[in-house]
């Protein structure tokens, strides 16, 4: 866990907020810039209970937001599973390789997606919005761009985040 200090406004207190990964932080962070009117509060806008004893990253207006790159090494339950993986790919040609790592990164992010839906829709009467995002490229093009105010170019705003992670 990582931790970030800082002032409170709503308590006038500083906050300790942890976050799972530096590229979480940034992402945070960046919300807190430039969405109106957000502001990180654990419980409520960050590490939000949804239900099956699970939290959810962010919670911006009525939208749920994960931030959630896919990693192969701590995708797989079965780390047995995961040698066998890398081994048999070291026999592939790398044009190859590269194709079957992304399809099946296209395949536990939507699995995470699914799983992290069913836990929403389970907690909530209505059936809030969930969104998931494996990269700042997509936070940027699926929630600031779209929700945000006074939002920079797309590479200026991904060099923030660089800047914010490093």
């Amino acid at each position: 866990m990582l931790q970030h200090e800082r002032f409170n406004r709503q308590t006038q207190q500083t906050d300790r907020l942890q976050f799972a990964s530096k590229s979480e932080m940034a992402a945070g962070l960046l919300l807190e810039r430039y969405i109106p009117g957000f502001e990180l509060v654990t419980g409520t806008t960050f590490q939000v209970p949804i239900g099956l004893g699970k939290h959810c990253d962010f919670k911006v207006g009525n939208i749920f937001l994960e931030y959630h790159p896919v990693n192969l090494h701590f995708e797989f339950y079965d780390k047995q599973a995961l040698r066998q993986f890398r081994t048999a790919l070291r026999h592939v040609p790398k044009n190859a390789k590269r194709q079957i790592v992304e399809a099946l990164k296209l395949e536990l992010g939507e699995r995470y997606y699914r799983n992290r839906k069913v836990a929403v829709d389970m907690w909530h009467i209505t059936k809030p919005e969930l969104i998931v995002v494996q990269d700042p490229v997509e936070l940027y093009r699926q929630v600031i761009k779209p929700h945000g105010k006074d939002v920079p170019k797309e590479h200026k705003f991904l060099a923030e985040f660089d800047k914010l992670r490093s």
